[in-house]
């Protein structure tokens, strides 16, 4: 897979589990980030783009129904948001119109931390 070995069989198996659901609802461009390394209170990030706003509404609803009885999960974001995040557990779902992703560039901002730090695994065949 990928990942840094820091990260836990249950968030390895997590993220899987979220990227099938992304690819399942048409979201592109996923991009997975492991920051186990740095410490903070989630283990993975996971950056996708929708094509509209209803399409990140429905794909952040989706994850919430799919995860809300087994896990904690949050979102943050409201219909009309270019950019939601749906938090499970240990993971951050952040889902962007193109646009939004292009300005906030989470991806290079996490990729210019040192490589022991943080580790992008880009999801095959996207």
């Amino acid at each position: 897979m990928g990942y840094n070995t820091f990260l836990r069989y249950e968030t390895t198996f997590m993220i899987e589990e979220i990227k099938k659901i992304l690819d399942e609802k048409k979201c592109e461009d996923l991009v997975v980030i492991d920051v186990t390394d740095r410490k903070m209170l989630f283990d993975a990030m996971i950056i996708a783009t929708c094509t509209s706003n209803r399409h990140i509404k429905s794909t952040a609803d989706f994850l919430y129904d799919t995860y809300k009885k087994t896990n904690n999960v949050r979102v943050d974001g409201d219909s009309s948001s270019d950019w939601i995040v749906v938090e499970i557990d240990n993971t951050l779902v952040h889902l962007f119109k193109a646009e939004t992703r292009a300005l906030y560039k989470l991806e290079e901002l996490w990729e210019n931390r040192p490589t022991d730090q943080c580790n992008t695994v880009p999801v095959p065949g996207s």
